[in-house]
């Protein structure tokens, strides 16, 4: 469901950038891909209940920082008298921080079940 919820999120912010004139770096998109897959590959030889507690970990992780993201966005959008890409920056930070709320709420359940 995150996963679905973050390509929505790529979409409407590149149709934003592209809809002001610019496009997405294609050399950071792929270091970021490259980044983003580090920490999973550390998982090799962890149980189900490891992996799916990391998993709770790094989402509840890069929801603060992409909150964190969202905020500067709509803080130099609404200085630049952007309205909509501030509006953009609000609905996806709403967003971010339904699935930190998510992600934390099954964090201790499924840290106690790694354990077991």
């Amino acid at each position: 469901m995150m996963s679905r919820k973050a390509k929505t999120q790529h979409e409407r912010l590149e149709r934003r950038l592209r809809a002001l004139g610019g496009s997405p770096p294609t050399a950071r998109s792929i270091l970021a891909n490259m980044l983003a897959f580090t920490p999973v590959s550390a998982q090799l030889g962890h149980t189900p209940a490891e992996k799916n507690t990391q998993h709770l970990m790094i989402t509840f992780s890069a929801a603060s920082a992409e909150m964190g993201m969202y905020e500067s966005l709509a803080s130099a959008a609404e200085r630049a008298g952007d309205k909509e890409t501030v509006l953009l920056a609000r609905q996806l930070q709403q967003e971010e921080k339904e699935d930190h709320s998510l992600a934390w709420e099954h964090l201790h359940r499924s840290a106690s079940e790694a354990l077991l």
